[in-house]
């Protein structure tokens, strides 16, 4: 019997677990931190809130900067925005056109210490484009060795990559001006191979192309030639090649129109008759009709010859 209770007591099944009926541990944690998660929740809303607003009052001033900008024309007023609006990318703007419009009034000292202060803040976002204005400055000034500098340094710069290409072609430039031809190769060729997005691309490849090719020799136009007096030429007398003026023609009278000519009617010839008797011992004598239209013509004609006869000897005397 003792054995058959012993192996009931053993098939019995064992509880694996007690299931506790308080409170879980997830729900302690919250009641015991409660106070310090809702002030954890509020500080999370107020940061997110005053990065908000601080992003929009930025952004305000970011415009106003800009608006006060555009609106100055003098290097005073962009000494002024400078002035007002310090860390902004306007006040770049302002010292750098500052320190053009300095540079133009030949104001030249006053235009590198505004290049140089505004370079030296190298936090500034317009601290390498003031670096490349000034490095352009040094190298009108002749001070080439600090004009490379400038530039080497803008071109080792990451974040100054929009004005890599121009600093390696000024590279270039200083170092074909030194009579490098193989440096300033390198220099174009780099610009050419990793900046081939940048519009001043064919800038590259021209200075390429022409390292070791001689300018042109400028030669100096011929003196214009002395200008030459009438005559001298020729050797001639002044007088014989002043010119004569033309002879001006008198004026000559026409001729007076001729008369119109009259139609002469036709003439009847009168009848034949016989000639009265003449007494003996003398000679009949006839005499012809004179008709009177012949005699106006006859009169007309020897006037008409008159009159060109007198024109003839007048005309004759003018030739003369």
């Amino acid at each position: 019997m003792s054995e058959e209770s012993k192996s009931i007591s053993d098939a019995t099944p064992s509880p694996l677990g007690e299931i506790e009926h308080g409170p879980s541990k997830f729900d302690q944690f919250m009641e015991k931190n409660m106070k310090k998660l809702i002030l954890l929740a509020l500080l999370i809303v107020v940061a997110v809130a005053a990065f908000v607003i601080t992003s929009q009052l930025k952004e305000a001033k970011h415009r106003e900067a800009g608006n006060a900008l555009s609106q100055a024309e003098s290097p005073a007023d962009y000494k002024k925005v400078a002035a007002d609006y310090p860390g902004s990318a306007a006040s770049g703007s302002a010292q750098i056109l500052m320190a053009g419009q300095l540079w133009e009034e030949g104001k030249e000292s006053e235009a590198i210490e505004t290049l140089k202060s505004l370079a030296s803040d190298s936090d500034h976002p317009a601290a390498m484009q003031a670096k490349f204005s000034l490095a352009s400055i040094l190298l009108k000034q002749g001070k080439v060795e600090e004009a490379k500098a400038s530039y080497e340094a803008i071109v080792a710069d990451s974040s100054a990559k929009y004005l890599h290409p121009l600093s390696l072609i000024a590279l270039g430039d200083i170092a074909k001006a030194a009579g490098e031809e193989e440096k300033a190769k390198e220099y174009y060729q780099r610009k050419i191979d990793d900046y081939q997005e940048y519009a001043d691309q064919g800038i590259a490849v021209t200075r390429l192309n022409l390292v070791g090719v001689d300018a042109p020799e400028k030669v100096s136009p011929p003196p214009a030639p002395e200008p030459i007096a009438p005559g001298a030429e020729s050797g001639m007398p002044s007088s014989f090649t002043t010119p004569i003026a033309p002879p001006v023609a008198s004026p000559v009278t026409p001729p007076a129109p001729a008369a119109p000519a009259v139609e002469t009617p036709a003439e009847e010839t009168p009848a034949e008759s016989t000639p009265p008797s003449s007494p003996e011992g003398e000679t009949p004598t006839f005499e012809a009709p004179v008709d009177e239209t012949q005699k106006e013509e006859e009169s007309s004609t020897s006037e008409t010859d008159g009159d060109a006869s007198n024109e003839t000897e007048e005309l004759g005397t003018d030739a003369e």
